[in-house]
């Protein structure tokens, strides 16, 4: 089964049965399916709209399209929650869900904060069901050059969609083909997702994999326990990762992190960015070509020569 129709599984009946209409062979290249409130069900392949009506994909136009109304939205919520919203709290917190089979679903809608303090959300309003499949390509010649002559860290950079994720996950099986014990933290549990009958896709041999740990927490983990070569974290960024990066670092760890950025010029101004370099963790910064080329490296840069 592909990732796409294992994903629309979770949605309600109504709006799973439109998008189980598509054809396998668009299905296989849907990066993410939209649900807003008041406008039509859509599926992006590569970047082009699909829209939906209720029997399925239309070929063109919206005027037959199935609009979702606040209270299919507000099913779908629950639905995507399993009817356990409680359960994703912290999850939510952070603005997103994830499904088993590491797909992530974010989420926006009115924020209310719990009686604990924590921040949730109500009223959901929209939500962006992104499909994860375990590898999209095989590794490049590139990947496998960066990975080869990894001295200390590498970060992968790139806009939102441009498949760091996919290059992560890829990454992950050549590190192990090539004898590194890794450590995965997999927060969001989208890189090596696991659930009560297992993972969802087996990972490679040399891999040991930390799911749901907050990362700075993971790591810590990993370096106690795990003896890994490498520590493979995705969307990093916070103070606490920080510290355990260059804890990591210190202990003789290589690390294979992502963090958001399209170019260097606006990764430089945040001073997550900076923090990150001055950890003395990393000696190579690689950028994606972006969302109409998931996964594909644009650049790779020497950080020592762009301090």
């Amino acid at each position: 089964m592909d990732a796409y129709y294992d994903a629309v599984r979770w949605l309600p009946e109504e709006i799973s049965r439109p998008l189980q209409r598509l054809p396998e062979g668009q299905a296989s290249l849907v990066t993410e399916i939209r649900l807003r409130s008041g406008r039509p069900l859509c599926a992006y392949v590569r970047q082009q709209e699909v829209v939906f009506s209720a029997s399925g994909p239309l070929s063109k136009g919206d005027e037959t399209a199935l609009r979702l109304t606040q209270t299919l939205m507000t099913r779908c919520f629950l639905s995507l929650c399993r009817y356990s919203v409680h359960s994703h709290a912290r999850a939510l917190e952070n603005g997103y869900l994830s499904l088993p089979g590491g797909h992530r679903v974010g989420i926006s809608g009115s924020a209310f904060y719990l009686e604990n303090g924590r921040l949730s959300v109500q009223n959901i309003t929209s939500a962006n069901l992104r499909i994860a499949r375990p590898r999209l390509r095989p590794a490049t010649a590139a990947l496998c050059n960066i990975l080869t002559s990894m001295e200390n860290g590498t970060i992968l950079a790139g806009e939102p969609g441009s498949g760091k994720t996919t290059l992560l996950r890829t990454a992950i099986y050549v590190l192990s083909e090539k004898g590194a014990q890794t450590a995965v933290v997999d927060e969001r549990g989208e890189l090596m997702p696991v659930g009560s009958e297992g993972f969802t896709f087996v990972p490679p041999l040399r891999c040991d994999v930390l799911s749901g740990y907050p990362k700075h927490i993971g790591m810590q983990h990993a370096l106690r326990g795990l003896a890994p070569n490498v520590i493979v974290c995705d969307e990093v960024g916070s103070l606490d990762d920080i510290t355990a990066i260059e804890q990591a670092a210190n202990a003789g760890v290589k690390l294979l992190v992502s963090i958001h950025g399209g170019n260097y010029i606006s990764l430089k101004r945040r001073p997550q960015f900076q923090a990150l370099l001055k950890t003395g963790a990393f000696d190579k910064l690689v950028f994606l070509q972006g969302r109409t080329s998931p996964g594909e490296i644009k650049e790779v840069l020497n950080v020592a020569d762009n301090l």
